[in-house]
């Protein structure tokens, strides 16, 4: 029997993110978060909070995006900024949103996974005059569906 494609992505996922080579010596580090979506069509929303691991925001963030022919695409943002400090603390300013986190994955229905990459992108200007987003940030994840406990 061949595996199903998958149509919505609603309901509860479960997951991880492993920080990229911008990350130094923290490469390779992980966060787990769980998030609920909802899907209408093939638009994504809901929310993602951290449940343990490296660069832990206590904040929910918020997820905006798409979901289609298998593929992935949405924006997180932390309702909170966050940032890791050079000792590695987390530092918290709640009078700013944090950056937007950039996620794209593919849906295997062999594993009921998602995977893909992920790109944290800083609102900056030139000359003080034309705004562009700078890469600060990157790595990899994946998630899955969680069991609720039915």
């Amino acid at each position: 029997m061949l595996p199903m494609e998958v149509n919505s992505i609603s309901g509860y996922w479960t997951g991880k993110i492993i920080y990229g080579d911008t990350y130094g010596d923290q490469m390779g580090q992980m966060l787990y978060f769980d998030a609920i979506i909802t899907q209408v069509s093939d638009q994504i929303n809901g929310h993602a909070i951290d449940t343990s691991g490296w660069g832990m925001n206590p904040h929910p963030a918020t997820l905006s995006g798409t979901f289609t022919g298998g593929k992935l695409n949405f924006v997180k943002q932390y309702v909170v900024f966050h940032a890791l400090t050079s000792d590695n603390n987390v530092l918290i300013d709640d009078a700013q949103s944090g950056p937007e986190i950039y996620y794209t994955g593919l849906y295997n229905p062999d594993t009921g996974m998602i995977t893909g990459t992920w790109d944290i992108k800083w609102n900056m200007r030139f000359m003080r005059l034309f705004p562009y987003k700078r890469s600060i940030g990157n790595g990899t994840w994946s998630m899955k569906r969680k069991e609720t406990g039915h």
